[in-house]
């Protein structure tokens, strides 16, 4: 299966890369979106359930 980006989307984002890389090397800090970002406190998928052992075909 292909997956097809809308050119300005892909242009767009190859645009927002190399900015970053600009004011990382220039400012020594990501951008404020990426700097101020927190991950929400979760439990992992493990801690959830118990793990059932992967069993192969026979």
């Amino acid at each position: 299966m292909t997956v097809s980006l809308d050119p300005r989307l892909a242009e767009k984002q190859k645009d927002n890369v190399i900015d970053h890389r600009r004011l990382v090397r220039s400012h020594r800090q990501d951008l404020p979106e990426i700097r101020n970002c927190q991950w929400a406190v979760a439990p992992g998928p493990g801690l959830h359930r118990p793990v059932q052992p992967v069993r192969e075909p026979v």
